[in-house]
């Protein structure tokens, strides 16, 4: 089974260009997974996202991959929430490696894929939205669990299946990508 790590995002009402609904941020994409591994993966995200508290995030802001000039993937990035983020993928990337191996080893870069660029049409479309939406607000919203989700590829879109909700329960606050202490947390 073709399976991937998100966090939902709630509806949002204003979309760019008819782009497809922002339904959930990949956390980590897993590829190709035996489906008997799916409950050691689901202990194994739940024993390190134990001790993380549920944080605001804000969807603002749009760019693309590789970069503008050159758009194959538009995305809208994460604001406000961004390092607790980071901090969360971090999380699930060394508890998902210690079942399966790793398929991607770029480093997370938080991102909402608003549309892929695959013909002279969808060029169009990715620069309207880099220049219509740039700077603009999609969402904000708290985040409370992160989800373990199977993807069944199909000829009419994919269809993602939950395997696994992971609630986030604790109190210790995440810390920033740099390793710094985030919202006044003591220094490890």
């Amino acid at each position: 089974m073709r399976a991937f790590v998100a966090l939902d995002i709630p509806a949002i009402a204003e979309r760019p260009l008819g782009a497809p609904a922002m339904t959930h941020l990949t956390l980590e994409f897993l590829g190709e997974i035996s489906p008997e591994v799916v409950p050691s993966l689901g202990e194994a995200i739940a024993a390190a996202l134990g001790p993380v508290a549920p944080f605001r995030m804000t969807i603002e802001g749009v760019g693309a991959f590789p970069n503008e000039s050159h758009p194959r993937v538009v995305w809208a990035g994460v604001q406000d929430g961004r390092d607790a983020l980071i901090d969360l993928a971090c999380r699930v990337a060394t508890a998902t490696a210690s079942v399966v191996a790793r398929r991607d080893t770029r480093p997370f870069t938080p991102h909402v894929t608003i549309l892929r660029v695959r013909g002279p049409r969808d060029l169009e479309r990715a620069r309207r939205v880099l220049s219509e939406w740039a700077g603009r607000s999609f969402a904000s919203f708290e985040v409370g669990e992160v989800v373990l989700y199977e993807s069944d590829l199909r000829p009419q879109g994919a269809v993602h299946t939950a395997l696994r909700r992971v609630p986030l329960t604790g109190s210790r606050v995440t810390r920033r990508s740099g390793g710094e202490p985030a919202d006044g947390e003591p220094p490890r």
